[in-house]
């Protein structure tokens, strides 16, 4: 990975949340007020969207250099790929959930 793998995990994790925290920002009315914006986003990202997001983005990008993603998009193991990757499983976590549960027969 990089001489500092920690750091990019640190990384894929925090993009995971931005990305979990963008999800739930496209999905709120505009008419809430900001203290109940806030809260309910603390909320959302420390129960299970959020979190199963970030753990989905940690799994994923340790090993995203042996799956067919990395060759096809053909990024390097660097901040930009943990970027993409942790940012994609915050947004599409719970799809991506589902795909697992399908290949796994659950």
């Amino acid at each position: 990975m990089s001489p500092r793998p920690y750091v990019l995990s640190i990384v894929t994790v925090i993009s995971a949340f931005m990305g979990a925290s963008l999800k739930y920002s496209l999905a709120q009315t505009p008419s809430q007020s900001i203290q109940n914006y806030f809260s309910s986003l603390i909320t959302y990202l420390f129960t299970a969207p959020g979190l199963s997001g970030a753990v989905l983005a940690l799994i994923v990008f340790n090993v995203y250099e042996y799956m067919e993603l990395g060759r096809t998009i053909k990024m390097g193991i660097g901040w930009r790929s943990a970027l993409l990757v942790g940012a994609l499983c915050g947004l599409f976590s719970d799809r991506m959930i589902k795909a697992l549960q399908v290949l796994v027969g659950g």
